[in-house]
This record gives structure tokens, sequence and C-alpha cells, in this order.
């Protein structure tokens, strides 16, 4: 139990370390800095392979303590009385991070969409690729569906 315990602060401690990076790549994507938001990225990637190393810890734990496939909320039914509050406790507090981090993340794939669709419009104008009139709107297309040479 005290391992299983031990991973959940680790996870916990892991997106509490990644928050403030998540913060940053946001801050980047909204400033246009994209040597900034691809160091960002490579700080992710490293930090995803931590995750799915103590993920894989986790699911080992667990299968070890015969929680297989189990729910945190199953799990927290099924240890005794005087585990109950400290594991409800981790839970929780591994649920919030991972709620304020999904926002976060939600919040910056958001944003780094916006831009990509607003460079997309801007590279089309200039390029005058696509049918853009010069303020970026969609032009109308006078263009006939067949080809009419014989």
């Amino acid at each position: 139990m005290e391992q299983f315990q031990k991973i959940i602060r680790e996870l916990i401690a892991l997106f509490e370390e990644h928050m403030p990076l998540e913060q940053r790549k946001l801050e980047a994507i909204q400033h246009d800095d994209v040597a900034g938001v691809e160091e960002c990225m490579k700080q992710e990637q490293a930090l995803t392979l931590k995750l799915r190393g103590l993920d894989r810890k986790r699911e080992s734990i667990q299968k070890e303590l015969g929680w297989e496939g189990k729910s945190f909320r199953e799990i927290v039914e099924a240890v005794s009385a005087e585990d109950k509050q400290g594991l409800r406790e981790l839970f929780d507090q591994l649920t919030n991070i991972v709620t304020i981090f999904s926002e976060t993340n939600k919040e910056a794939m958001t944003a780094m969409e916006v831009h990509l669709r607003d460079m997309q419009k801007v590279m089309k104008i200039k390029t005058h690729e696509g049918a853009y009139d010069p303020d970026g709107n969609p032009a109308a297309e006078n263009r006939t569906l067949t080809n009419r040479r014989v």
C-alpha cells in the first residue's frame, strides 16, 4: 500500500512540475514565440516519458495489490478504513492537478490552432494561393467545374 501511495505522490509531483511548462508554452504561443514553443515541446516530451514510466509502475503495483483494472474510486472502497482517508486525499489532489493541467493544455492547443490558421491565411494571401482576397476573406470563385476545351 505504501508503494502505491508513493507512486500517486510522484504522479502529483510530476504534474505540478509540468504545470509551469504548460503555462510557458501558452504564453509563448500567445506572443508568437516559435522558438519558445519548440523548447517547451521538447521539455514536454521528456516529461511525457516520465509520466508513461510512472503510469506503468502504478499499473504494476495495482496488479500486485489485486486492483488491476480498478478505478481509483473502486480502490478507495477496497482499502481498510484507516487507509481510506489518506488515499482519498491523494486521489483528490491527483484529480485536481490533472484537471488544471488538462484545461491549460486545452487552452494552449486552441491558441496554437488559431495561430496556425491565421498564419496559413497570411501565407495564402502572400503567395496568392487558395481562394482568398487581399483581406484574407474567402473570395468568390467564378470558375466552372468542367473543362470546356475541346
